[in-house]
């Protein structure tokens, strides 16, 4: 049994430490002292206890009990041959002091006492307190019956000589009544003082209820338990009413160490663990092909005898993901029959621009407008490479040291096929998920592409793009490979495709469409954000300088802060037409050229 080395217990319950009080139990007879001290080795107690006091250092002569403390003292030599003989047991020694005799007697002792306890009788008494605790010993401080103003107040000067306490609660009257117990108290004394905690239990000794208190009081938080101990409680000698006998204090002390095998420790057991192997797990509802994504709808949750497959807890986490194998319908999922979403952000640009001559690298508050796109663009959390996608048309090289400034990846191919750029930037890096931004959006927002991507992750459709009103130069689009490699063989000449969301939505037969509906925040049709003109450089040069962001990227709500600070920004660049939108010979192009025919 490990003895008490600190007072750091409340880590982890350890084993019941058991003092075995003998109080005044020998009746002042040193033979019987002797024996008792034997017999609380052989009935199984750690430590034993003595209470040290002389007559008339005690008390006064019209003290009740004068006359009897008399008889129950013995002399200094007596007691240095009982603390050697605890000590040849190996019990250790604990001490009470009730007054100024004992400090002395201590000081004679103190190599081979092991604990001191401060009594409630006592516990007001700050100087005899302070000697006691100037011996460095572990102390037990009995609070039983104090008010939480004067626990307080004490223990606050206790702290200051000697930090290795425990505080003791218990009633010390006779008889006790198991109402006076109170053990929640225990919880309330160890948490409001910050003190690991003991009890000193008085039961009446012949009660069924004297041998489970302990317990009782070991499961409420107590470290220690301290019970009298006597031969023969028949005979009714002193301090007898609460005092177990051997045998009877052997049974509350093997109790006692049950108790700690039941309390174990705050660590899961292996058998706990291993009867969860039965725990419900993941498993495939329909086939599931390579590269298809698994999300929380193709699973059902099924006992099965794979432990390695998912239980619902790292489904919710690591699902949807691609499947990295065929799987056949009622198969168990392991996390390694699939991986995350390589999701990267396509930036299609080039240099050619009819209205604002190479607007893409003109600077804005001495920043690219491309630099900021793609800035922004990589605050995005769900992305995982965002690519700057040009043609190989000779003038469009410049684009590259504006990539490699930012550390964007760059990309080179067809000058009039964007599908067919994206394509091959997602055959490079081995996307599973495109993201669209264009690259005439200095201040495209992160916010928004992240919400996207976790939307289409949801519900798995072919593309995913904001639903109206959104300020234009804002939003993105997030299309599955997959969908863009089945809209390649339905339309093999997409030339149209620097409108490439016209291709899917202008074909809902063929593709499944998640517009998603922005949060209040966003719906403000009345900015415009995107590069085209003179008119909106001059915005963005205005916005940028007044913010001071340097290579830094902006949030919407910043953009949002601006606007409210400076509304009248917002008209530099009203009102310019958007082609796409109010030519109506190229809105009907548009429709003739992406809608897949028959």
């Amino acid at each position: 049994m490990p003895k008490v080395k600190n007072v750091d217990y409340l880590v982890d319950f350890p084993e019941p430490y058991v003092v075995a009080e003998i109080a005044n139990a020998h009746n002042g007879d040193f033979e019987l002292l002797e024996t008792l001290i034997t017999s609380a080795k052989d009935a199984g107690a750690d430590g034993v206890k003595f209470q040290w006091f002389q007559q008339d250092s005690l008390c006064m002569p019209d003290d009740s009990r004068y006359q009897i403390f008399g008889t129950l003292a013995f002399e200094s030599e007596q007691w240095v041959q009982a603390v050697s003989q605890a000590r040849g047991l190996d019990l250790d020694v604990w001490v009470d002091v009730t007054d100024e005799w004992a400090i002395g007697q201590i000081q004679i002792c103190q190599d081979d006492i092991y604990g001191i306890k401060i009594p409630p009788s006592v516990f007001l008494d700050t100087n005899l307190a302070k000697e006691a605790l100037g011996y460095g010993k572990i102390t037990l401080i009995g609070v039983g019956g104090h008010e939480e103003v004067a626990i307080q107040r004490q223990v606050n000067i206790f702290r200051e000589v000697n930090r290795a306490l425990i505080l003791q609660h218990g009633f010390q009257g006779y008889p006790t009544e198991p109402s006076d117990a109170t053990l929640r108290r225990l919880a309330f004394l160890r948490e409001r003082y910050q003190l690991p905690v003991s009890f000193a239990d008085h039961e009446d000794a012949g009660s069924e209820l004297a041998l489970r208190l302990p317990e009782y009081a070991y499961f409420a938080g107590a470290i220690l338990i301290e019970k009298h101990i006597c031969l023969d409680r028949s005979l009714r000698g002193h301090d007898y009413y609460s005092s177990l006998e051997q045998d009877e204090f052997r049974l509350m002390a093997d109790n006692l160490r049950s108790c700690r095998i039941v309390m174990g420790g705050i660590e899961i057991t292996t058998s706990q663990r291993e009867y969860l192997s039965v725990a419900s797990r993941s498993v495939l509802r329909a086939s599931i092909a390579t590269g298809d994504t698994i999300g929380l709808g193709d699973i059902m949750y099924r006992r099965t005898s794979l432990a390695e497959a998912m239980t619902p807890d790292i489904a919710d986490h690591v699902l949807p993901a691609v499947a990295t194998r065929n799987m056949k319908s009622g198969e168990a999922l392991q996390r390694s029959d699939c991986r995350p979403h390589r999701i990267v952000a396509v930036v299609p640009c080039r240099m050619k621009s009819t209205r604002l001559r190479n607007k893409a690298i003109l600077p804005i508050s001495g920043v690219s407008s491309i630099q900021r796109c793609l800035i922004n663009a990589m605050a995005a959390k769900h992305i995982d490479h965002v690519v700057l996608a040009t043609s190989t048309h000779s003038e469009d090289g410049v684009l590259e040291e504006h990539a490699l400034a930012v550390d964007s990846g760059f990309f080179r191919g067809s000058e009039e096929d964007v599908i067919e750029r994206f394509l091959s930037v997602a055959s490079q890096y081995e996307a599973d998920i495109l993201l669209r931004i264009t690259g005439d959006c200095p201040v495209i927002s992160y916010e928004i592409a992240d919400m996207l991507i976790e939307s289409h992750l949801e519900t798995q459709a072919d593309v995913t793009y904001c639903d109206t009103p959104f300020p234009v130069g804002i939003n993105s689009e997030v299309y599955k490979l997959s969908s863009l490699q089945r809209l390649r063989s339905l339309v093999p000449n997409t030339n149209f495709s620097e409108y490439m969301l016209s291709y899917f939505t202008n074909n809902p037969e063929y593709f499944q469409l998640n517009p998603v509906t922005l949060p209040e925040l966003y719906r403000h049709p009345e900015w415009r954000l995107t590069l085209d003109v003179q008119e909106d450089l001059d915005m963005f040069n205005f916005m940028f300088s007044e913010m001071d962001l340097g290579m830094e990227p902006v949030s919407f709500v910043q953009i949002v802060d601006f606007f409210s600070r400076n509304p009248h920004v917002a008209e530099i660049n009203s009102g310019i037409s958007l082609a796409y939108v109010d030519d109506d010979d190229l809105v009907l192009k548009i429709k003739q050229e992406t809608t897949v025919k028959e």
